[in-house]
């Protein structure tokens, strides 16, 4: 009985569907028009413009990557798809015209189906891994790697290569595909979870009307939905409705019927959403409230999917302040758009958002030129919401001219910054005004700060001018800056070449010693996350830090990682024989996620060598610094 529940439930899916496309379309057809069908009598008047009405052209895509060129170039036009035409016999007399192009030295016969999955915005000439990125390598095993691919790391650059990796215009991988748009519409998925809904956005509006699956539209209504543009989406999710057994097409169903005052429809809709979803109270609530029935209650700890926050939006409904760290990129592109309604919130989204790579750090610029100033009192200020304060303190840095101002202003900003989790997006944003500032003991001080953001940002030389700084003040007599060096040793370790930094083996040691005695829980995993970052890196590790390491008790509540021995074998592979997607792949899936990457040494080490082995020494050393940074180093 139980494995026909499966089966039941299906069949129950696709009469519930039926049943509403069949009351929907009823609902869109006047009674007289019913009546005179048959005699092609007046036309029902469409509930939404007709799906050839041109589409507002999409913004420039939300891209950017560090250290290499901004994405400013539209991709090519679709290639032409081949038509046949009708071929007539030769005159009499005449050579066939196959005969005559054979004797040419000409081939005539059919050309293969274009592969819409060649499709990219990216390039080598503009930031992508070039056209043989998946040469060598198997479509089947790229399929399944790119379907479970990690898109929402602490680590803001290996979001980045994930999504360079997926933009990349390149010939598909070999191998039987078995629907052709599969492994477009898998890198579009991704990249919706990845929030680069803008460039989602741009290759479906790219595409030919016949490569549009509806796999391939399922990503394109999310751009669609966080560009509140239901003129476009409503069309698409009425001819989708009924054929797609995505509850997402029902969901987005109600809220178009919603918009157009067909509350019968609407309603169905909501009925069916409520014995097909039962988990989604949230937006039976919402939409019950929508049409007029009794206020929904948002729960503090859930994470809004677009449906939503559509109808939120509609509702104009306060959320809850904890909403940005569980929403998804997608969710928190979506969330920056609510400015109007609850700035603060808007704001932390927009941290969010850049800290994970799905938002440019110069439009998080613009969010916080345009935030309300703070007031002048700071008792006052202390009230204030972080990430509100985050952006006062931003145009307060901006402010200042002289050097003391400024260093006094962006103190207080690392200090909310460092209260709020909010480092990197606080420190990117503030690049230009730390680089503005000149290495002197004077401001001593703020060096330590001042070298993580800069680290974090990606400004690694300027970031050593300080580091040297602290280095030449560093005395028996002066403590402060003996405890500053040996307090960015570790960071400026993994983000300097040894050409910039001599590779120095006892330095770990001594680093070890110091850092080994402290009894916090995160300790040993701090120690074991630098060794394995060194060791990607192909920096030296030597035997007495690893005794040293050894020595030191593991906690036992510390769960570990378990390694995936195979993946990291088929990496290893790929690597030696250079195959760019396939290693990129491989190494971006090894640790699963975050923390997971945190509590897997090994895996760290792998994927920066790969990244290492493919070109990446740059995108290698910045991932080694953030990872190291969020893990509290």
């Amino acid at each position: 009985m139980r494995e026909r529940q499966p089966v039941r439930r299906h069949h129950r899916l696709r009469r519930a569907r039926l049943r509403y496309s069949g009351f929907a379309l009823m609902t869109l057809v006047p009674i007289a028009g019913l009546c005179a069908i048959g005699n092609a009598a007046a036309q029902p008047t469409p509930l939404y413009p007709p799906a050839t009405q041109a589409t507002p052209a999409p913004a420039a895509p939300a891209y950017q990557q560090p250290q290499a060129p901004r994405l400013t170039q539209p991709a090519p036009d679709a290639p032409s798809r081949a038509s046949s035409t009708d071929s007539a016999a030769p005159p009499d007399g005449e050579t066939p015209a196959a005969d005559t192009a054979q004797a040419r030295g000409i081939q005539i016969g059919e050309l293969p189906a274009f592969d819409v999955s060649a499709f990219g915005l990216l390039d080598a000439d503009n930031g992508g891994f070039g056209p043989d990125l998946w040469a060598r390598a198997d479509r089947e095993l790229v399929e399944t790697l790119i379907a479970q691919l990690p898109m929402q790391s602490r680590s803001r650059t290996r979001n980045l290569i994930a999504a360079r990796l997926l933009l990349t215009r390149a010939s598909p991988p070999a191998g039987r595909a078995g629907n052709a748009d599969r492994l477009l519409a898998l890198r579009l998925e991704r990249l919706i979870a990845a929030g680069r809904l803008e460039a989602v956005g741009q290759l479906v509006d790219k595409l030919a009307e016949p490569d549009k699956s509806p796999a391939i539209l399922r990503s394109y209504a999310a751009y669609l939905i966080v560009q509140d543009d239901l003129q476009t989406a409503c069309p698409i999710t009425d001819r989708l409705v009924g054929e797609s057994e995505d509850i997402f097409w029902l969901k987005l169903s109600a809220i178009c019927k919603l918009e157009s005052e067909n509350l019968r429809a609407a309603q169905l809709a909501a009925e069916l959403i409520a014995e097909l979803d039962p988990r989604d109270t949230v937006f039976q609530s919402l939409f019950l409230q929508a049409t007029g029935g009794t206020p929904a209650t948002l729960p503090a700890d859930f994470s809004p999917t677009l449906p939503q926050l559509m109808l939120i939006r509609r509702l104009d409904l306060a959320l809850p302040d904890t909403v940005p760290a569980t929403a998804s990129p997608a969710s928190l592109i979506a969330l920056t758009r609510m400015r109007d309604s609850d700035p603060a919130l808007a704001i932390a989204a927009a941290e969010r958002a850049e800290a994970a790579g799905a938002l440019p750090t110069a439009e998080l610029v613009k969010i916080y030129a345009a935030a309300p100033p703070l007031p002048e009192d700071p008792e006052t200020i202390k009230t204030i919401a972080a990430p509100l304060r985050n952006a006062g303190l931003y145009q307060s840095v901006q402010a200042q001219q002289a050097s003391r101002a400024r260093a006094l202003a962006l103190s207080a900003a690392f200090d909310t910054a460092h209260e709020s989790g909010t480092l990197g997006p606080v420190a990117r944003a503030n690049v230009s005004a730390m680089a503005s500032l000149q290495p002197g003991r004077e401001l001593l001080w703020l060096s330590g700060n001042l070298t993580r953001g800069l680290l974090v940002a990606g400004d690694f030389s300027t970031a050593l001018s300080w580091y040297q700084m602290v280095r030449l003040a560093a005395s028996p007599a002066n403590i402060e800056a003996r405890r500053l060096a040996r307090f960015l040793w570790p960071l400026m370790r993994l983000a300097l070449t040894e050409t910039q930094m001599a590779d120095d083996p006892t330095q770990l040691v001594l680093w070890l010693d110091r850092h080994l005695e402290r009894t916090r829980p995160e300790t040993r995993m701090q120690a074991e996350l630098m060794l394995a970052a060194m060791d990607g890196l192909g920096l030296s590790v030597s035997e007495a830090a690893l005794v040293r390491l050894a020595l030191f008790p593991e906690d036992a509540d510390t769960p570990k990682a378990a390694a995936d021995f195979t993946l990291e074998r088929l990496l290893h592979l790929a690597t030696a024989d250079r195959r760019v997607g396939a290693s990129l792949l491989m190494a971006l899936n090894l640790p699963g996620a975050d923390r997971a990457l945190m509590r897997n040494p090994e895996a760290l080490a792998a994927m920066l060598r790969a990244l290492r082995a493919i070109g990446l020494e740059a995108e290698a050393r910045q991932i080694a610094v953030e990872l190291a940074i969020a893990a509290g180093l």
